[in-house]
């Protein structure tokens, strides 16, 4: 899965969502009519929680993230998140992504305060930003008026998308193309069963 030609991979740690929310979260993508606003939207198998872009990372470092990562889920046990709301980064004026929330147990954020350790042993940059866990839907490239848009998505606020269950999470492979970026699983972390 990984080309040991190249000495670095572009690569990110992520959750799963479920087939039945990816179908509900591509509603809002026609649900939203704006025509003077140039949207690039995230096609619905590809949304993802992001718990830590790691950006170009040596190839190296990849079984000791996949170990790390094991030893992280064999602690955290599953957990359920719910998907709610849409809103948008930016300002009114000027918005930049559209997302929908996601309202994670505490589990959810014990997840992603254990892997900060992680990438910091391999000298891996962490953002130095706080956790704020949502699915990306779009990218606004170009809007000449936003009115339409904000008053579309404020109406969203409180849609509900459902739940997802939580039961591993994965280390992704991504390889940017003229058509958008393209996936790859290079390691799936089983979190712990719950007795």
């Amino acid at each position: 899965m990984v080309d040991q030609c190249q000495n670095s991979v572009r690569a990110f740690i992520a959750l799963e969502i479920s087939p039945e929310v990816r179908s509900r979260l591509a509603t809002v993508r026609s649900n939203l009519e704006a025509p003077d606003v140039k949207i690039t939207w995230v096609a619905p198998e590809k949304i993802h929680l992001t718990l830590a872009f790691l950006g170009d990372i040596p190839l190296a470092h990849v079984e000791t993230l996949c170990r790390g990562l094991d030893d992280i889920g064999a602690k955290i046990p599953r957990f359920a998140c719910d998907i709610t709301g849409v809103g948008f980064f930016g300002s009114p004026k000027r918005p930049r992504t559209i997302w929908v929330g996601v309202k994670g147990e505490p589990s959810l954020f014990e997840l992603h305060q254990c892997i900060r350790p992680l990438l910091m042993r391999l000298k891996i940059r962490v953002a130095d930003r706080t956790f704020d866990p949502h699915l990306t839907l779009g990218r606004i490239r170009s809007a000449k008026r936003t009115d339409s848009l904000i008053h579309q998505i404020e109406e969203m606020k409180d849609k509900d998308f459902g739940s997802v269950a939580i039961s591993s999470v994965e280390l992704i492979k991504s390889v940017l193309t003229p058509s958008g970026p393209e996936y790859t699983e290079l390691h799936r972390a089983t979190l712990q069963q719950c007795e």
